[in-house]
Formats: structure tokens, sequence, C-alpha cells
């Protein structure tokens, strides 16, 4: 997305913030955007876009940060919680929150309690985190920048090492819900008019709320649950 695209969103959520700097070589774009009571900033260049924090659908066995898949225009879209990542408290989300869709080759959307500005920062006010006391792993810092935005602080998060630190496996768990047709496309009428006839039979159900479905050909029965069931010794806690 072009930078001015990305700032008039910006610009609709807090219109009084500081506005894109024009910057040099020496000069760098960040996103600022707050979690909690901390003060963040990222990268613009892998910044896809920012948006308001979409409806999604869990996904059984994933890992706790992942909210859910939402559908963005037909391609999957991960949404992540940076709270839960951070070990933050849980917070309802109000008209404030968004998703800072961020691509490293899949896009993921970062949900964050309120996005400030987009600002140029020279390159050497950016400072080490070493000398400070963090609530946020150093390891996925790249930086700090000091009286920045209207912040006494602003700490920059590495993504890239976050992504390739939480979500090894989300990529392979993307992959499958891609495959089995769960995620919604966009066809041509041509094209509908080839899938109509290219029909499967599912069966559908229901856990915690949350609807589900198998291939019909993967089912060998469905039975009433026993009134006696055998604990199994040192069985994994999900086996009754």
């Amino acid at each position: 997305m072009a930078t001015e695209t990305l700032l008039e969103r910006i610009e609709e959520v807090d219109p009084s913030k500081e506005s894109l700097e024009i910057g040099s070589a020496e000069t760098r774009q960040f996103v600022i955007f707050q979690v909690g009571e901390e003060v963040f900033a990222v990268d613009l260049a892998p910044v896809q876009e920012i948006i308001r924090l979409p409806e999604t659908v869990r996904v059984p066995l994933a890992p706790p940060a992942l909210n859910g898949l939402a559908n963005l225009r037909g391609r999957i879209l991960p949404i992540v919680s940076l709270r839960r990542m951070f070990g933050f408290q849980e917070q309802d989300h109000n008209d404030s929150t968004r998703a800072v869709v961020i691509d490293f080759g899949q896009p993921l959307g970062f949900v964050v309690d309120r996005v400030a500005s987009v600002v140029g920062v020279e390159v050497h006010r950016i400072e080490t985190t070493d000398a400070i006391s963090r609530t946020v792993d150093s390891e996925v810092l790249a930086g700090l920048v000091r009286d920045l935005g209207g912040f006494a602080m602003v700490m920059v998060i590495d993504f890239a090492k976050l992504i390739q630190r939480e979500f090894a496996q989300l990529a392979s768990v993307v992959r499958k819900v891609e495959t089995s047709g769960i995620a919604t496309e966009s066809f041509s009428e041509s094209e509908e008019e080839d899938q109509a006839s290219d029909e499967r039979q599912l069966v559908s159900f229901e856990v915690a709320d949350q609807e589900y479905a198998i291939a019909i050909e993967e089912v060998q029965e469905i039975v009433q649950v026993p009134e006696s069931i055998i604990h199994v010794p040192h069985s994994q806690s999900h086996v009754l």
C-alpha cells in the first residue's frame, strides 16, 4: 500500500498527531502504536495496511496469542494479540482497536490498542535497549527512541524476529485452511460455473459455539456418547 494511503488511514484515527516526514537516506519511517501502557513502533516498510478489527474464526490447537483467522478480501489473515504475546492483561476491544497488517511473506494482523501516528526518525536517534528495564523480551526489540511523537520513550519491535520465534507453525496452519476450502475466494462468473459441479459433502458440528466441518468420506460413523467411559491411565488430558 502507498505511504499516502496508509497515512490517511492513521490520520482518520487521530488527525491531531504529526504527519509523515519526508525522509532522507538517514531517516526511517515508523508507525507508532500503543499496547497497554507501553508505546511501540514498527518500521513502515513491511506494514501492508491498518484495519479495524475484523471478525475471526478460532483455530483449534493454535498458539494462544492467535485470536483466529479473518477473511481479508478473499485472503486468509491470521489475527494475533500482542497483549497475549507480551503477557499483558486482557482488555475489551473498542473503537480505537486496530490490526496492523505486517507482511513478511505471510500477512499477519497484530491487534493494538491504538495507532498514534507515522513519523520519520533519524537513524542516530535509535538507541540500544541494554540500559532500560523492559516489560517486553529484549530479543524482539530493535531499539528505542526517546521523545518521539509526543511520547517519552518508544520501543521499536523487530517483527521479523517476533514472527520467526513465535509463529513458526502458523504458516502450516494457514496452508491447511487454504487447501481445505474454508477460505472465501473471489471467483469470476465463469469460475463459479465451473465450481458449481465440484461440490464436497461435509459433516458440520459445533464445539463451544464455534462451527466446524469434516469431509464426509473421513467419517466412519456418528454415535451417542456412551454412558460409561473407561479412563486410560497416563493418557493425554483431552482423552476422556
